[in-house]
């Protein structure tokens, strides 16, 4: 009597600040206005996502060549993130070794092109 480890899955309720190693899938409700800042000489954009799944939803940042990837209505799949917060929100974050893959069930055979390592996200002024 066992279980294999992809029977576990990872659910938005279950999701406590200070968790890593999350591997969970969610559906893309909103997607805020899009910031652009500056770090380290480097100008970013960021925006906020909602994202849910059958248990709840919670705020996902999204940054640089990901606000591109998603849409609203997307399910995507959120690979070794991590579960954080700002101003006291708890949020979602792909983080620096993490990784979002879109994986819309009409879309399936498409899934290696849509796949965005968070160290490749940096625009060089």
């Amino acid at each position: 009597m066992g279980f294999s480890i992809e029977e576990v899955k990872m659910a938005i309720k279950d999701l406590t600040e200070g968790m890593k190693a999350v591997d969970i899938t969610v559906q893309v409700k909103q997607i805020g206005e899009i910031r652009e800042f500056e770090r380290t000489g480097t100008k970013n954009r960021m925006t906020t996502a909602i994202v849910e799944d059958h248990t709840g939803s919670m705020d996902m940042p999204l940054f640089n060549e990901e606000i591109e990837m998603v849409r609203v209505g997307d399910v995507i799949r959120v690979i070794n993130g991590y579960v954080g917060s700002f101003n006291n929100i708890k949020q979602l974050r792909a983080g620096k070794f993490g990784r979002i893959q879109v994986v819309n069930p009409d879309e399936e055979k498409k899934i290696p092109d849509k796949i965005i390592k968070k160290k490749d996200t940096k625009i060089k002024l």
